[in-house]
């Protein structure tokens, strides 16, 4: 029985989520380093990193056959959700808002529609999250927060930012 709308409207939806994210994250990254290249390159190519990393590893299964009777095992669709919004709370924390509800929802969806069942969801958390923190891992003597926000490249890219990490008069 249809929720309030046909199963080829509910597929449509899904398969605008993941484009819809990317085009909001693109646009936000554009916004939040506006005129800082030397800011924007670094974060933006350990995004695409962690991109082609959790694909890879997403899609293995499927390659080597590990499990022959598991179709979408683990979600591809969901893995690339879940590094986007990674990278979109490193960019931005409040980010996880709006990202995190959606991602239930998302999720709630692809399971719906019988495209991955709660376990594929699962493994893709697995594969995604820790992939991208580890791609943009700081160190772990790092002062606070042990990952690469925005804020660590727009300050190192600041030209009113010393080597020495103090503010030149």
């Amino acid at each position: 029985m249809p929720l309030f709308m046909t199963h080829d409207q509910w597929d449509w939806v899904a398969d605008s989520v993941n484009p819809l994210l990317l085009i909001a994250f693109l646009a936000y990254s554009y916004a939040a380093f506006a005129g800082q290249l030397r800011a924007s390159v670094p974060f933006a190519v350990r995004f695409w990193l962690a991109v082609l990393i959790t694909w890879l590893l997403s899609h293995l299964d499927k390659w080597i056959l590990v499990l022959r009777n598991q179709d979408g095992f683990p979600s591809g669709h969901m893995a690339f959700y879940l590094t986007v919004a990674t990278a979109f709370f490193l960019l931005r924390r409040q980010s996880f808002l709006v990202t995190l509800p959606l991602a239930v929802l998302y999720g709630w969806l692809i399971v719906y529609l019988d495209y991955h069942s709660w376990w594929d969801l699962l493994t893709a958390l697995i594969i995604a999250v820790p992939t991208t923190l580890v791609i943009y891992w700081k160190g772990a003597n790092a002062e606070r927060f042990p990952f690469l926000t925005a804020s660590d490249f727009l300050a190192k890219s600041s030209p009113l930012t010393s080597a020495a990490g103090n503010r030149s008069p």
